[in-house]
């Protein structure tokens, strides 16, 4: 399913799976609700490409969840937290829409920054909010499944907005984990080698220098970060041992999420 090609941007759907999509726009609008448009229409809203999609992302704060599913359910949708860590769902004769608040890995909740930095649009004739491209390529960049890896999608949104980022906030969202964002941008440059310049130097020669400086650094803990981007590859490197980089104090996730989210690769739950 095409989101953006199926309708116009500007006028109500006619499709009933876009005109339930509208409807819960529509429905989070009229009650105030804050939320910010991702997945595929966001890329298409940052890069102007077109993807086929199976559902709508809407990201909200998590202080707003409760309000959002109440909200939802009193308009006759079913809801449900399908993630307590990061992901809850609404529902209506089969079709639905994911309201995200964190990351699987629990490593990129939505803050008021998402919000500050936001960009205005228009999406199935309701006025929207698109994620900012700064927190889309920091969420997408952990995706890095055997069955679903996004890196194309940063790649992509490099290519497009890289002169006009806030590299600096980019850079900062990362913290510790700022070997992630220097692999895309590695990658970046080896996918378009004419693109590569829009990465200011200052930002490659900074993250280069850390990683000069880390390699000198001797750590003896056995610890996988893997699990952060993956939840299964790196679940043999769990059961050898390694301490599990989700959880504290290197992630944020509790050892009860990591295991609800464990029992539901196989389910093929997002």
């Amino acid at each position: 399913m095409r989101l953006a090609s199926r309708a116009s941007p500007e006028r109500p759907p006619e499709d009933p799976e876009l005109a339930f999509y509208a409807k819960v726009i529509r429905t989070l609008n009229r009650a105030h609700v804050p939320f910010l448009v991702a997945g595929a229409a966001v890329l298409q809203h940052h890069t102007g490409l077109c993807r086929d999609t199976k559902d709508l992302d809407l990201f909200i704060h998590e202080r707003d969840l409760e309000r959002a599913l109440s909200t939802l359910e009193a308009n006759g949708l079913e809801t449900e937290v399908a993630f307590p860590h990061w992901l809850a769902k609404a529902h209506e004769h089969g079709k639905f829409v994911d309201l995200i608040y964190n990351s699987g890995n629990g490593a990129t909740p939505v803050d008021d920054l998402w919000f500050e930095h936001a960009s205005p649009g228009t999406l199935l004739g309701e006025p929207v909010s698109f994620c900012p491209v700064e927190e889309t390529i920091w969420s997408k960049s952990f995706v890095q499944e055997r069955e679903r890896y996004d890196g194309a999608d940063v790649a992509h949104l490099l290519a497009a907005r890289a002169k006009d980022l806030d590299w600096k906030r980019l850079v900062w969202r990362y913290g510790r984990f700022w070997r992630v964002l220097l692999s895309h941008l590695v990658l970046f440059g080896f996918i378009y080698p004419d693109l590569a310049r829009n990465v200011p130097d200052d930002v490659m020669d900074e993250l280069l220098e850390r990683l000069r400086v880390e390699r000198q650094i001797v750590t003896r803990e056995r610890l996988c970060l893997g699990t952060l981007l993956s939840r299964e590859q790196y679940l043999v490197d769990i059961e050898a041992g390694r301490r599990d980089g989700r959880l504290p104090p290197t992630g944020r996730m509790h050892a009860v999420d990591v295991a609800a989210w464990t029992a539901a690769i196989h389910r093929k739950e997002e």
